[in-house]
């Protein structure tokens, strides 16, 4: 289990920038780190924010490594295919040469 001590001022400003929030993953992981700073254990925390275990770790760790700025950063993976990262220009040309009809275009 993670003890992370809170301040009065700290509680204060999670429970500032949890009810601000407009909504998602940031939001929950603001309400994950409020409810541990009320000092509930991590199973009512599972249970009141709807998430699992290794999700409240995960919050809590990020928030006692970087502070709030560390909870709105996300964490999913979004890979990015080599044409998406190409110019427009870059990619004609590159279909001109790749293209079976060469040069000349469609028939």
């Amino acid at each position: 289990m993670l003890k992370i001590d809170f301040t009065q001022k700290a509680i204060d400003d999670v429970y500032q920038q949890f009810m601000e929030h407009p909504f998602g993953p940031a939001k929950k992981k603001r309400h994950v780190v409020y409810l541990k700073a009320l000092g509930l254990a991590h199973q009512e925390i599972e249970r009141i924010a709807r998430t699992r275990a290794d999700s409240v770790t995960r919050y809590l760790k990020d928030y006692d490594e970087g502070g709030l700025a560390a909870l709105g950063v996300s964490r999913s993976y979004r890979p990015v295919s080599y044409a998406a990262a190409l110019s427009r220009s870059t990619k004609s040309a590159l279909f001109k040469t790749a293209s079976p009809y060469g040069r000349r275009g469609r028939p």
